[in-house]
């Protein structure tokens, strides 16, 4: 069996969730199939900002609409003389 988070990265920013019923129960035991795959043990928190962050990358459209947003800045940065560096959302630079 492969999960499908791969392994985590250290960069990790603080928020506050609340989940309910079979979300704890499932985000629970895949904690025991990562530790299975990776080796190693991590928080729920751990687990829930590296799916998140998964999910973004993998949302194409997302990545389209970031893509465009960033070109849509740097444009009118452009226009006044400077670049701007693109904005980290979620982590993702």
């Amino acid at each position: 069996m492969v999960i499908k988070l791969t392994k985590v990265d250290e960069r990790r920013e603080a928020y506050r969730i609340s989940l309910g019923g079979a979300a704890v129960d499932d985000l629970m035991l895949y904690g025991e199939a990562y530790r299975q795959q990776h080796g190693q043990t991590l928080e729920p928190s751990r687990l829930i900002s590296s799916m998140v962050e998964e999910f973004m990358m993998e949302d194409k459209a997302f990545q389209r609409w970031k893509k465009c947003k960033r070109s849509e800045s740097n444009e009118k940065s452009a226009a006044k003389g400077t670049v701007e560096q693109p904005s980290v959302i979620g982590g993702v630079p």
